[in-house]
């Protein structure tokens, strides 16, 4: 009877984590942090252990987050491009979210992180995928494909990184007032009054509740600030790289829809959308702008987004 009862209470344990099961991946459903990193796995590379999230069944998909976010900004569009009958794939790029946060500057360059995400997908053993980025998971795709053309099958473009960027600040690398600003993301204060601000200028009147603040701000705690410094004193380089950037989308074939936030403040539509349409050679019926929405669209209409993903890719 004592044996009876104690692999009960096992087996209920087991059962209520995912993340030691593998189960219940159809049931995802983040409302914090730690719901959401509980269905989390990692793919040991040489760089550093990446965090990821592989739910559902189908034809995959994989959702790329930018900066300063992880994959938790996707986990409205996730369930539901579940729901679909898509895999999905959200990992969190190195030096974000609940993957590993190592010292140093080259390791957090666009072409380091597409070769990791190239080594992820490869783990999986997925070798040709749907593709969605945000922001600087813009310059991490177009590492991508200029490398491995091949790897994406379908693409579509949430607001990105492309000609007519402007940077928004201009910290140099290696100078001290860039340093300090960009290492006080990982202070209590005001680290979490930055991360509030730009969730608010990139989402309108949406309120985001405390919890997900937290979840957006506990990765920069952790160390991501690392990371973010290596991305705000490399824009330099950035503009330097658009060029070849465009020749990359050119040349890849991939067909792409792009989904962009009508009041985007940080990348707006009208001054980099129709250039990256033009490099892909995106048709009109493929250029969507979704009204009332402006940088984070992901969580200010998730249902909207998904629907114009899987509309695509099907």
């Amino acid at each position: 009877m004592l044996k009876s009862r104690i692999f009960l209470v096992l087996f209920t344990l087991l059962a209520a984590c995912p993340a030691l099961t593998g189960q219940n991946e159809s049931m995802y459903k983040a409302e914090n942090l730690s719901e959401h990193r509980s269905f989390q796995k990692y793919f040991d590379h040489a760089d550093g252990k990446i965090a990821y999230i592989d739910i559902g069944k189908g034809e995959p998909i994989l959702l790329l987050h930018g900066v300063p976010t992880s994959s938790f900004m996707y986990r409205k569009v996730a369930r539901i491009l579940v729901a679909e009958g898509y895999r999905v794939i959200m990992p969190d790029m190195l030096g974000y979210g609940g993957s590993d946060k190592p010292e140093g500057y080259e390791i957090y360059s666009p072409a380091r992180h597409a070769e990791r995400l190239k080594g992820l997908m490869d783990h999986l053993g997925i070798k040709e995928w749907n593709h969605v980025l945000h922001d600087a998971g813009g310059l991490w795709t177009w590492e991508l494909i200029g490398k491995h053309p091949k790897s994406i099958k379908r693409m579509t473009v949430l607001n990105t990184i492309g000609k007519g960027f402007e940077p928004p600040v201009n910290f140099k690398k290696d100078k001290a007032w860039g340093k300090f600003i960009l290492s006080r993301y990982k202070t209590r204060f005001p680290g979490k009054m930055i991360m509030g601000n730009t969730l608010k200028k990139g989402s309108g009147k949406m309120k985001f509740s405390k919890e997900e603040k937290l979840a957006y701000w506990t990765p920069m705690r952790e160390g991501g600030n690392k990371a973010i410094y290596a991305f705000f004193t490399d824009f330099d380089n950035t503009l330097k790289n658009l060029e070849t950037y465009h020749s990359y989308m050119k040349a890849s074939g991939i067909p792409v829809s792009l989904v962009w936030g009508e009041d985007d403040p940080f990348l707006p539509a009208d001054k980099i959308m129709d250039n990256i349409a033009e490099s892909f050679g995106v048709s009109a019926e493929n250029k969507h702008i979704v009204p009332g929405t402006h940088h984070f669209i992901a969580e200010e209409k998730p249902e909207d987004v998904a629907k114009l993903i899987s509309t695509f890719f099907n």
